[in-house]
């Protein structure tokens, strides 16, 4: 018991109240720990005896680090001593081998190298990253680490763009806590999509994210949902509006490749595109913005448009994310009818018709007296992929997440479909180059290898055959 109860005032000598002396605080509170471990060591009896006593220092140290025996009014450099001293004792314990361990089960060197985890965890996390409200209760489990580092990270970056000191001591931070590859740059990224003039480094930030590996898209998504939902990306006057959207589109494109359910970000990648549809019939349009084949009718005025688009985009977004309810469909019905009014004046049926069948993929879920299956969400995937793969330019990224949302063998037939209506035109070579390459996304997709070496040689064909015309 003397021994143990030396152990525990190891950590609160006087030297620590002299705060001017901070580098001989350190040393000295390392000597101190240093004496109580070897002290456990040559005082108690080998075996079951030292083991109890190492444990017993081990219990106290977690309960002072989590705010229990006054370990809320100790100060630092105390504290510090105190997970110094933990850690080193819980090491020591698991580095014990007398008498083999055979008096201990399995449950007891189970609880060892826990505690022994969580200790070196915050002494690395005081001594190395200067981050002090670090306790076991934060790392009792993965998802409380990563609160923890999403605490830390609101911190440190604050609201403004962080340094690359505050973001390598997240990284840090996050590996030592073992969050996901790539969890630091997702964190940067969100917080920059929120930046009209940063949408390119959130962008870059995501993109560095998915490079490391990251197999929960979810993260991804997030960014995407950020760009996306920032009033500007449904602002048919502003040019941040179309960065977010093309931004916000490709990481989607890159969930929809990767995830087992492409459902929710295709639904999420055609909004974008009618968005960009919208905005090419508005007056002053960039010409980079693509019509997506709704060049029909007038040109809109986007002072006219904008806010029907603005709540039919909102009211999507609410029933695909939203559980069954009669009233969501019914607001979405009534957001539609607004938007749809205004493309009758201007005579933009195309872009009227992609207005409901958008409504219909989002209100199927929410509809109690449809017919069974009528208006599945596949079904609605499927009759937009075909109606891509027979545009002039199909959009190939939106055609791999249609195609891998809608049902398989229906999916496979209109993709047949449409290389077979491919003429021997140059423009039609082009398309149906286009079309395999589709094809081999998807194939690579769904781990087809015949369907991926069909799309291949298909676009060798479509090359060799573009060389032949131009001969």
């Amino acid at each position: 018991d003397a021994v143990v109860a030396f152990a525990r005032g190891a950590t609160r000598p006087e030297f620590y109240d002299d705060e001017s002396q901070a580098t001989a605080v350190n040393e000295a509170a390392d000597a101190a720990v240093g004496v109580a471990r070897r002290a456990l060591r040559d005082a108690c009896a080998a075996g079951a005896e030292r083991r109890s006593a190492r444990r017993e220092v081990v219990a106290y140290c977690l309960r002072v680090l989590d705010g229990g025996d006054d370990g809320a009014q100790l100060k630092r450099r105390e504290l510090a001593a105190c997970a110094h001293l933990g850690a080193g004792v819980a090491a020591d314990l698991a580095d014990d081998v007398g008498g083999s361990r055979k008096d201990d089960d399995s449950s007891l060197r189970a609880a060892d190298a826990k505690a022994r985890k969580c200790l070196d965890i915050v002494d690395a996390c005081q001594r190395s990253l200067d981050v002090w409200d670090c306790t076991s209760f934060d790392l009792r489990d993965d998802a409380s680490a990563l609160k923890l580092l999403q605490r830390v990270a609101d911190r440190t970056f604050g609201e403004k763009e962080p340094s690359e000191q505050s973001v390598a001591k997240i990284e840090k931070l996050a590996d030592l806590l073992g969050a996901p590859p790539g969890w630091t740059s997702c964190r940067v990224a969100l917080q920059a999509a929120v930046d009209d003039t940063r949408v390119a480094e959130s962008l870059r930030q995501a993109d560095q994210a998915a490079s490391k590996g990251r197999s929960d898209p979810d993260a991804l998504r997030d960014v995407a949902e950020k760009l996306a939902t920032n009033l500007a990306a449904v602002d048919l006057n502003s040019n941040a509006g179309d960065a977010r959207r093309a931004a916000a589109y490709r990481l989607r494109a890159r969930c929809a490749a990767e995830a087992s359910d492409s459902s929710k970000d295709c639904a999420a990648m055609e909004v974008l595109r009618f968005v960009d549809a919208v905005r090419s019939r508005c007056a002053g349009a960039p010409a980079l913005i693509s019509s997506g084949g709704n060049d029909d009718g007038l040109l809109l005025k986007a002072d006219e448009a904008n806010l029907p688009l603005r709540k039919f985009v909102l009211a999507l977004r609410e029933a695909h994310a939203s559980a069954t309810s009669e009233s969501i469909a019914v607001k979405v019905d009534e957001a539609t009818d607004a938007l749809v009014s205004v493309f009758r004046k201007a005579a933009a049926w195309r872009l009227a018709a992609r207005a409901l069948t958008l409504r219909d993929a989002a209100v199927a879920k929410h509809r109690t007296n449809d017919e069974p299956g009528a208006k599945r969400r596949g079904h609605v995937a499927l009759g937009r992929l075909k109606a891509l793969l027979d545009a002039a330019e199909p959009d190939a990224e939106l055609c791999v997440a249609c195609a891998l949302a809608a049902p398989p063998k229906k999916a496979f037939d209109a993709y047949r479909s449409a290389v077979g209506t491919c003429g021997g035109s140059a423009a039609e070579l082009d398309r149906l180059a286009l079309l395999a390459t589709v094809g081999e996304a998807v194939a690579a997709r769904l781990d087809d290898g015949a369907l991926e070496h069909a799309s291949r040689s298909l676009a060798h064909d479509a090359v060799w055959w573009r060389f032949l015309k131009r001969r």
